[in-house]
């Protein structure tokens, strides 16, 4: 019989009594939201440029405008889009990492405090507040490990760091670090009726790790579902704040099926 070991190398939620990192953070848009609230605006600037006060609009009613007017404003705001370098705006947001409280995430709300104001819009700030985050332990990479009956690995996956950036790969901040020995259990989607069939199949997934391929349902509902099967639980291996065992589970194993990731576009091409 063979087991998976899995360990995660996160830092831990401060209430569970475990060291994280308190900065002082600045919330950042993603660089798609970004540029539509910039576009935004313009539109709405472009729209109501040259617009005439009538009695509609003291009627709260949208004042119709002619074909001439719509096609001149679609015409500035094309012009605006030909000339903007969007291509520099959207370097500088994916030249680093801006993991939330880490100096990329500062960097980047700087960044978009400065563009917003050379654009004409007033009362810019940053308003810096105090949170906890989970962020990933560089010295702790999470592994996965296949073992043997004998307790020898056979074989084992381990992060790796690619480039002069730290890549901060997909991570679940919610995971306790504690690493978990197990037989593992193969649970489809994740769904009730999934685990109902392992069930009936005379198949016990309590304390096993559930291996769980993406799709069908929402991620957040596979953790429920699993977790109300016995197999995990969101808070397997931490202590609650009476410091009492909260429940003894496995984990949970999650991959992207290829069938249901479509296809698989080519590189350049």
């Amino acid at each position: 019989m063979r087991s998976l070991q899995m360990s995660s190398g996160y830092t831990e939620d401060f209430r569970f009594g475990n060291m994280v990192s308190r900065k002082y953070c600045c919330a950042s848009g993603l660089a798609i939201s970004v540029l539509g609230v910039i576009f935004g605006v313009l539109l709405g600037h472009f729209a109501i440029r040259g617009g005439s006060s009538s009695k509609s609009d003291h009627l709260g009613m949208p004042e119709t405008k002619t074909a001439d007017q719509v096609r001149s404003v679609e015409n500035d705001v094309m012009d605006f889009l030909s000339t903007y370098d969007y291509e520099t705006v959207l370097r500088t947001f994916v030249e680093m990492p801006k993991l939330g409280g880490t100096e990329g995430d500062k960097t980047s709300a700087e960044y978009v405090a400065k563009l917003w104001r050379s654009q004409g819009l007033e009362d810019v700030h940053l308003t810096p507040y105090k949170s906890y985050f989970s962020h990933p332990d560089p010295d702790r990479h999470s592994q996965i490990s296949i073992i043997d009956g004998q307790g020898k690995v056979v074989y084992s996956v381990t992060r790796q760091k690619s480039g002069s950036v730290e890549p901060y790969l997909a991570y679940s901040a919610g995971t306790g670090s504690t690493p978990v020995v197990a037989e593992v259990v193969y649970a489809n989607y994740g769904r009730p009726e999934d685990f109902n069939y392992l069930r009936d199949s005379g198949i016990n997934v309590t304390g096993k790790i559930a291996v769980i391929r993406f799709g069908r349902v929402f991620r957040g509902n596979k953790v429920m579902v699993t977790a109300a099967a016995a197999s995990v639980n969101a808070t397997a291996g931490r202590q609650n704040h009476r410091n009492e065992r909260i429940h003894r589970a496995g984990a949970m194993l999650f991959y992207l099926c290829r069938r249901e990731a479509g296809k698989v576009a080519k590189r350049r091409g």
